[in-house]
């Protein structure tokens, strides 16, 4: 259980990581660079 449910958010926060900052700042441009997913 604990090995899947750690694979389970690996991926989920992979996938957010790469998502959400795209809308962060799509929308609150700044003239920042946005940070590379890890």
């Amino acid at each position: 259980l604990g090995l899947n449910l750690l694979r389970h958010c690996y991926t989920e926060f992979t996938f957010l990581s790469r998502f959400l900052p795209s809308i962060y700042y799509g929308e609150h441009a700044n003239g920042e660079a946005a940070p590379l997913p890890w």
